[in-house]
Parts: structure tokens; C-alpha cells; sequence
């Protein structure tokens, strides 16, 4: 068991890790669906990329209640926890290991 102040650091670089992984995820799929956006306004692109961006949109509604903005803060928050929680386990995974 871990100490009581490594245990508050570990606990701040857990909630550190959740915010930066978390942006990072919502950074993608922003910049994912400005891609989307890009290719269906430049000439010389099919104009699928409109049915692609609808697709890109219902996807992520699926995951929010049918609001694809609240489905982008799940799914990054979802990655943000998983990685978070990987982080909690790198100190008992090192400590086992030496």
C-alpha cells in the first residue's frame, strides 16, 4: 500500500491524465469532422463527403441521447478514464515488478 502523500499525487496525475487524454480525444474528432466539413465545401471532391459527415454526426449521436456534441464529451471522457485508470496502475505494476 502506498503511502497517503503518494497516494494524492497519484490521485492528481490520474485527474491530470483524464483532462489531457480527454481533450486530446475531442481534439480528433474535431478535427475529424473538420476534415468532413473541409472536403465537402472544396471542388474536385465527390459530394459523399456530405453523407459521410451525416454518418460521422449520427455515430456520435448514437453515443449522446441524439446530440452528437454530447456524444463526442462521452466518448472522450470514456477515454479519458480507461487511460486514467491505466495510469492508477503503473505504480502497483512497477512495484510488483521490482
Amino acid at each position: 500500500m502506498l503511502p497517503m502523500k503518494h497516494r494524492r499525487s497519484a490521485f492528481k496525475s490520474c485527474a491530470l491524465t483524464i483532462l489531457v487524454s480527454a481533450s486530446v480525444v475531442l481534439l480528433l474528432l474535431g478535427c475529424l469532422l473538420g476534415l468532413f466539413c473541409l472536403g465537402s465545401w472544396l471542388s474536385g471532391i465527390p459530394a459523399g463527403n456530405w453523407q459521410l459527415l451525416s454518418d460521422y454526426l449520427n455515430i456520435l449521436a448514437a453515443f449522446g441521447n441524439g446530440h452528437s456534441v454530447q456524444g463526442s464529451v462521452v466518448i472522450a471522457l470514456t477515454c479519458g478514464g480507461a487511460i486514467g485508470l491505466f495510469d492508477l496502475l503503473l505504480p502497483y505494476r512497477y512495484e510488483h515488478l521490482s
